[in-house]
């Protein structure tokens, strides 16, 4: 059933890893769905199309603080808190 299997992904929520981080993130389950970092003042930093279930981004130009990531797919939206050290 394509709706269980919506909401079993949504359940899984955004995954992305390391938090905190210094170098990179990389966010999995990323394929077909678009990628977002904003700082705490809602600024957009970065804006990525992911063709891969598994995505790196680098972020060791980012200063050290709070941002939020965003995951945009198929009408949903998930959003994680990242830490940059």
């Amino acid at each position: 059933d394509l709706n269980s299997m919506n909401e079993q992904a949504a359940s899984r929520g955004l995954q992305f890893y390391p938090n905190p981080a210094q170098e990179w993130v990389r966010i999995e389950n990323a394929a077909g769905s678009t990628l977002r970092l904003y700082n705490l003042q809602g600024q957009l930093l970065l804006e990525r199309r992911a063709e891969t279930e598994s995505v790196q981004i680098p972020i060791q130009h980012l200063s050290p603080g709070t941002y939020v990531l965003m995951q945009f797919s198929n009408k949903q939206i998930q959003t994680g808190k990242l830490l940059v050290r």
